[in-house]
């Protein structure tokens, strides 16, 4: 059995070689671990840091790289699953009467008080991308508190920042004043659809990791 001292090593060991996400790291750590155990085992003189030597060499000149990539594809398929899980969820009745009501209100307010419409489309997108921010921040926290990078935290969806710039671009596409009320109204329920589904995912993210990494958010004293 290796000691801790020497799984702390692999951890640098995979930082050094450019492994930053937690979740990689852990599965490399294991890899190497056993792999590193069977080699001493094998050779009985054999010291911790050749053994490490050997078995690194055997991952070939692409080092840790492939390993990384395939951890990232399938931290994106979980996370687009995740999305699409939750976006079906809100589509569904009755979650889909909160994107149906602001869509009716802001509807109306567009065709009779439209300064008061566009207001409530600011306000929306508004706090859409200070959530994210404030999303951004405590991740930096998190990271600086911990140390710990997670690749599954990093996943966050850029819908919610690029609907300004489609409203934007909607509105200089096109010049059709009698249509944009609904147009608008259709775009903001989905961006309400769009929002919570993000928000859902990131919950779901964080009560996963803390399930299967419960080490890196509530350490040893």
């Amino acid at each position: 059995m290796l000691t801790k001292e020497q799984i702390a090593h692999l951890f640098k060991f995979c930082e050094k070689h450019y492994v930053y996400y937690y979740e990689v790291q852990v599965e490399l750590v294991d890899h190497l671990a056993n792999a590193i155990e069977e080699k001493m085992a094998s050779t009985g003189n054999l010291a911790f840091d050749d053994a490490l030597n050997k078995v690194y060499a055997d991952f070939g000149v692409m080092g840790f790289a492939p390993i990384v990539q395939e951890k990232q594809n399938q931290v994106f398929r979980t996370s687009k699953a995740a999305y699409w899980k939750f976006i079906k969820e809100q589509l569904k009745w009755p979650q889909i009467l909160r994107a149906l009501f602001f869509s009716a209100l802001l509807y109306q307010l567009l065709l009779h008080y439209e300064t008061i419409g566009i207001v409530l489309i600011g306000s929306i997108i508004f706090y859409g991308i200070v959530s994210n921010l404030f999303y951004q921040i405590r991740l930096a926290r998190s990271i600086k508190n911990t140390g710990k990078k997670f690749a599954l935290l990093n996943y966050s969806s850029h819908l919610t920042l690029g609907f300004p710039a489609f409203y934007f671009l909607i509105q200089v596409m096109l010049h059709l004043d009698e249509v944009y009320p609904l147009l608008y109204s259709i775009l903001t329920g989905c961006y309400i659809v769009l929002f919570i589904a993000s928000d859902k995912v990131t919950n779901h993210v964080k009560e996963k990791l803390v399930r299967e990494y419960p080490e890196a958010f509530y350490p040893a004293a």
